[in-house]
């Protein structure tokens, strides 16, 4: 596998307090991996590694990823995590994101994927 490119998106529902805590907050992060699957006679595909981040109203900074239809909370043993909103439209608006670059990953054709390995 070999990463390839990094791109982001900022979603702009965050308040100035939780961007001084977080400078990523709600910034979200694409991976994308070239993986090589030649041996099974797969072909290469691309693997997109979508993460981010927010601050709840607690102040405390919750890590989320998208993983195969899902969304991952990482609430580091909180007992609990206080959602605003604001954060219920943040995580909305990142299913949403990831939803549509996953389907465009699973959906590039063999060209598509060797014109992207070339840039």
């Amino acid at each position: 596998m070999k990463k390839n490119k990094i791109t982001y998106k900022q979603i702009d529902l965050y308040n100035s307090l939780e961007k001084k805590i977080d400078k990523n907050c709600m910034k979200i992060k694409t991976e994308y991996t070239v993986c090589d699957d030649s041996k099974d006679g797969l072909g290469d595909w691309i693997f997109p590694n979508i993460t981010s981040s927010f601050i709840d109203d607690a102040l405390d900074r919750i890590n989320i990823e998208f993983d195969q239809e899902i969304l991952k909370l990482d609430t580091k043993d909180y007992a609990h995590i206080d959602l605003d909103e604001s954060h219920l439209l943040f995580l909305l608006k990142f299913l949403r994101y990831s939803k549509k670059i996953d389907k465009k990953c699973d959906n590039m054709s063999n060209k598509e994927i060797d014109l992207y390995k070339k840039n």
